[in-house]
Parts: C-alpha cells; sequence; structure tokens
C-alpha cells in the first residue's frame, strides 16, 4: 500500500485575484516549500485566471498550507485536486504576452 503522506498532493486555490502572481502565492505559502514551478495558473478560453493548481511534495505539505491560509486570515480557499487537473495545465514559465495591452501600446504608436 502506497503511504498517502510521501507521495504528491494537488490543491486548487480559489479566490485569488485577476493580478496575483505565482510568487505571492509562494510567498503566502511560507513553510511548504513551494517552488514557482510547482504553482501553475487555470484560465479560462478568455485568458482570464480562475484559480491556481498547486502541487506539493506530500499530503502534510497540503495540510500545512490550509493551516497557513486560515491562520493568514486570506480570503482564499484551498481545495483538493487530482494529478490529472495538474496535468491539463499549459506551463507558460512566464511567457505569456497580455495582447489586450499591446494591442493597446501598438495603437498608440500609429
Amino acid at each position: 500500500m502506497q503511504d498517502t503522506f510521501s507521495s504528491l498532493a494537488y490543491g486548487k486555490l480559489l479566490g485569488k485575484s485577476r493580478n496575483t502572481l505565482k510568487t505571492d502565492v509562494v510567498n503566502m505559502l511560507e513553510g511548504c516549500n513551494l517552488r514557482l514551478e510547482d504553482v501553475k495558473v487555470d484560465y479560462n478560453q478568455a485568458f482570464t485566471p480562475m484559480g491556481m493548481v498547486v502541487q506539493f511534495q506530500s499530503w502534510r505539505a497540503f495540510d500545512n498550507a490550509a493551516r497557513v491560509i486560515s491562520r493568514k486570515g486570506r480570503l482564499y480557499k484551498l481545495e483538493r485536486a487530482n494529478r490529472s487537473q495538474w496535468d491539463n495545465l499549459t506551463s507558460y514559465d512566464g511567457k505569456t504576452v497580455l495582447f489586450k495591452e499591446s494591442l493597446k501600446l501598438l495603437l498608440q504608436k500609429m
């Protein structure tokens, strides 16, 4: 039988604002040993962020993150997620472009 406390755990972080960065999540969940690679943003079809899926090194780290969120009194909600939610998200590694702003800048130059 596999020890559930030693396998990877996944959670979906809800309640974040449109401007929340991966670094904000990593800093908020200090003590959970997260890296930027452990956080993926879930976008809808209009590229609006809907939440973040976080990969934890263990279920203990997931439980610790839930305690950190409740202790800091944030308006975030951490739900359990499964690996398929993590695998289905594309990681852009900071290579995304906000087309709306790029278009606005291009039109201003004309």
